[in-house]
């Protein structure tokens, strides 16, 4: 394992919401390492790419900003029920809210599963090494391909991670 000799003097750490966080959110950011494995194309192989960051676990230290400067703030989505919660996450009350029930049937028009083979039969292993492979992306894109020729207004796909989604949407 290669080692580095020298570690770095000085650290830089810039966030616009960190240098101006009022007192009370102090304790919402934590530290962390994260370790994550690069494939390096000049060595064949994966690496592991070490990053030390500075993490707001928080989403009211942001919203804050945004309250104490707008007149008005519309969220619209499909997916913030309960407001009450979600009010609560973004420490800021909404004092006029509209919440519509759903606008489908969950019982007749949602199926929620996890595929685990293609119409070939290969084994759909998302792991990263699987996922580098031609075999594994072909695979997928085949799978995702069929059952859009089945099913009616369309699917809702769920990949594992941003890097997968990124290498089949750019693979030719």
């Amino acid at each position: 394992m290669h080692r580095p000799t020298a570690a770095p003097t000085a650290v830089a750490l810039t966030s616009p919401h960190l240098a101006v966080t009022a007192p009370r959110f102090l304790d919402d950011y934590k530290v962390v390492v994260v370790r994550e494995r690069v494939f390096n194309p000049q060595l064949r192989r994966a690496t592991v790419l070490v990053k030390l960051g500075i993490w707001c676990m928080n989403p009211a230290v942001a919203f804050t900003d945004l309250t104490s400067s707008a007149h008005s703030i519309l969220l619209a989505s499909g997916t913030l029920s309960p407001m009450g919660s979600f009010s609560s996450e973004l420490g800021t009350l909404f004092p006029v809210r509209l919440e519509a029930p759903h606008v489908i049937n969950v019982r007749q028009q949602v199926w929620v599963g996890a595929v685990a083979a293609s119409p070939n039969g290969s084994w759909l292993d998302s792991r990263f090494r699987s996922a580098e492979t031609l075999t594994y992306q072909d695979a997928l894109g085949d799978t995702i391909l069929r059952l859009m020729e089945v099913i009616p207004a369309g699917v809702l796909v769920f990949l594992p991670s941003y890097g997968l989604l990124a290498k089949v949407r750019t693979r030719s």
